[in-house]
């Protein structure tokens, strides 16, 4: 299932961006990153399971459990930190698989890089660990990649009624609604999609965030 949290399209002002951030879940879905992120970390978790053994069963004097002490743990950030890594390439694959849905259903793949601009608009000023250490891919950087696609396969839907964004439709069917409705509740779990944290916008990530703060 995929899901789009009312504070992200309180934020949004066009149906088009709202394709983007669906099609992005659904990017998710379609290449199965969740299949392939649990494979790799149930990999990683054997193998330093193993290393972590066999030092356990080695001499106490011998240079395996000397040097292994030290390198079993240092493999483990190191891990974490390729995981981390293979995290950000699914957020583009998926970025790059949103806009192809959107083309394909008439939508300006413009509207995909203004959701950046909103995400990135929500955490500026926050404080954010360096990129290489992130889940996902600075806002800047999947901009830059949208904008590559702009100019080259997707160049053909710029400048024509035939790719549109759709404000007027989104405003009322979407935001006309939600302005009708009781304001949205701030307690603990709805906390959890506050936009200043740019990686719980996406719900493929959601689950392990929400673990995360337990």
């Amino acid at each position: 299932k995929v899901y789009l949290s009312r504070g992200l399209a309180e934020k949004l002002s066009n149906e088009a961006q709202l394709a983007g951030v669906m099609g992005h879940e659904v990017g998710h879905v379609m290449a199965r990153h969740g299949n392939q992120r649990m494979s790799k970390q149930i990999g990683m978790n054997l193998i330093l399971a193993g290393l972590a053994v066999g030092v356990g069963l080695s001499d106490s004097d011998s240079s395996i459990r000397q040097y292994g002490q030290y390198a079993v743990p240092a493999l483990a950030v190191g891990g974490n930190v390729v995981m981390l890594s293979y995290g950000r390439d699914e957020e583009l694959e998926a970025d790059g698989l949103g806009i192809q849905y959107m083309v394909a259903n008439g939508y300006d793949p413009k509207g995909q890089r203004q959701v950046m601009e909103v995400l990135g608009a929500a955490s500026a000023g926050g404080s954010r660990p360096p990129e290489w250490l992130s889940t996902h891919p600075a806002s800047e950087t999947r901009i830059n990649r949208i904008n590559e696609m702009l100019r080259g396969e997707y160049a053909y839907t710029q400048g024509t009624s035939e790719y549109g964004l759709y404000p007027d439709r989104y405003k009322r069917r979407m935001l006309d609604r939600l302005a009708a409705l009781p304001p949205a509740s701030h307690g603990s779990e709805s906390a959890m999609f506050d936009l200043d944290q740019p990686a719980l916008w996406c719900a493929h990530c959601a689950e392990d965030a929400r673990l995360a703060a337990k």
